[in-house]
């Protein structure tokens, strides 16, 4: 008798089991499929750069949309909230500054310049009308961290790694 008990139980568990993963499957799908609308008042843009005219593309899910002179950017908006974006532009050559804002300080992570050829290339952008330009990155060190918590110098790691985010979705 103890037998049959344990494979009911063994069987209760696995339909459990795959309950729950039906469950989460579900969820992932639907949390793929949703479009995440563009975050207007999101991260800061300072300088002289204008807005794009590159309005319709809202971009992949899940992201905040930098709109520049030249096409969109995109980063991951898990960082909304610790993410300062500050665009120049020289001429032709536009840079749009990545920072971090963690205790009232802001810490470069990276740049994006399109235009101009700072760092290395990465891919290009394209603009409204069509223009392809070339795309460089440049990373900066994380210098002196030691005022910040283990948990916001693995914060700003991981916003310093999402470079990579911003190269995958160069349109």
């Amino acid at each position: 008798m103890s037998g049959k008990k344990l494979v009911i139980c063994l069987v209760v568990l696995v339909l459990v089991l795959l309950l729950v993963l039906a469950v989460l499957a579900i969820m992932e799908i639907n949390r793929r499929n949703t479009n995440i609308p563009d975050a207007g008042n999101g991260p800061t843009t300072t300088g002289n750069t204008p807005t794009s005219t590159v309005s319709d593309d809202p971009g992949p899910a899940y992201s905040v949309r930098v709109s520049t002179v030249y096409g969109n950017l995109y980063y991951q908006d898990q960082w909304e909230e610790f993410m300062r974006i500050e665009q120049t532009q020289e001429g032709d050559a536009l840079t749009v500054l990545f920072l971090a804002e963690i205790k009232g300080r802001r810490i470069p992570l990276f740049s994006v310049s399109v235009g101009g050829e700072q760092g290395s290339k990465v891919g290009t952008l394209t603009d409204a009308s069509g223009a392809v330009r070339d795309v460089y990155i440049l990373q900066y060190s994380l210098e002196e961290l030691s005022d910040l918590t283990e948990s916001e110098r693995n914060r700003l790691c991981a916003m310093q790694e999402d470079i990579n985010y911003v190269i995958e979705n160069l349109r």
